[in-house]
């Protein structure tokens, strides 16, 4: 009996030391602090009472403060606290402000901002999952990323009753390369301007 309860307390131990030593929330920050200049293939899930929204795209990360959401029907252009959408096929540009402790999908995984991440994480094989809490907001998510290397490979976000759910894969990061996004001629384009 005490040499089994030894061997469980050893156990502990050691998982408790590799897991201090190997915190994936770190990880994923430190890998993200590395691959600034890189581009992010996607995929963007939303679920909102029984209706589904299933987007591809890319992210061109260029800073912690910049970064580029584009697919075929939409350019955002989050860059500090301003945030530029131009609607490919609406032919609208739209020009708005970030709200103060209003947080999306993108700012968890590119902006500096760090998590609250006390409802902890666990380690698998290959893939560490991270959970979390938005208490503002009152919605939890959840964190994939690569156990050794730290890159993300998912992240959920849903509300309580999971009426809403929010899904971000991240299918291929393409290292450090130049943003030659394609022009978007905007001549003929709508402004809207929302800012104060």
């Amino acid at each position: 009996m005490i040499k089994s309860i030894r061997i469980v307390l050893l156990k502990v131990i050691i998982f408790s030391l590799a897991f201090s030593k190997n915190d994936p929330y770190s990880n994923f920050k430190k890998y993200m602090d590395q691959n600034m200049g890189s581009i992010f293939n996607i995929s963007y899930h939303q679920s909102q009472y029984n209706e589904r929204l299933v987007s591809e795209g890319i992210i061109c990360f260029e800073s912690h403060k910049k970064y580029i959401f584009d697919n075929n029907i939409t350019r955002i252009i989050y860059n500090n606290k301003y945030i530029k959408t131009i609607n490919k096929q609406n032919k609208q540009i739209i020009y708005d402000e970030i709200i103060e402790g209003e947080v999306s999908l993108f700012d968890l995984l590119f902006s500096n901002k760090r998590l609250d991440v006390s409802l902890g994480a666990s380690l698998n094989p290959d893939i560490s999952i991270i959970n979390f809490k938005l208490k503002s907001l009152d919605i939890r998510g959840v964190l994939k990323t690569d156990n050794l290397s730290g890159e993300p490979k998912q992240l959920s976000l849903f509300n309580v009753d999971s009426s809403l759910m929010s899904v971000v894969e991240i299918n291929r990061v393409e290292s450090k390369v130049d943003f030659n996004l394609k022009a978007i001629d905007t001549t003929s384009y709508e402004l809207i301007d929302l800012r104060e």
